[in-house]
């Protein structure tokens, strides 16, 4: 398993946590999401640009609060991107090869 984080520092504009690799799929195994805004944030993941892409997860964190989840388990064929309401949002995506 390895840990990716990043941080959304635009809001409502995709952020790349990473490219899948060529002949392989990458499944999340758990997402912490923290909000360190003042209103909610609404979160999206997407498999590819969130334009074309596949939305795979969408959740609303509050205000100055974090959230974590380790049951859902997309797979993804492109690439992990993630994309926020807010500015100012951090992501940290566990995910494997599979």
């Amino acid at each position: 398993m390895v840990a990716k984080l990043v941080t959304i520092t635009t809001a409502n504009t995709d952020t790349d946590v990473i490219a899948v690799p060529t002949n392989k799929k990458l499944k999340i195994v758990g997402v912490l999401i923290t909000n360190r805004n003042t209103s909610d944030a609404t979160v999206e993941v997407w498999d590819g640009a969130s334009a074309t892409g596949e939305l795979k997860l969408r959740v609303i964190v509050g205000p100055n609060e974090s959230f974590a989840f380790n049951e859902v388990k997309p797979e993804f064929n492109t690439k992990i991107v993630v994309k926020s309401n807010l500015a100012n949002i951090d992501v940290v995506i566990d995910y494997e090869e599979v």
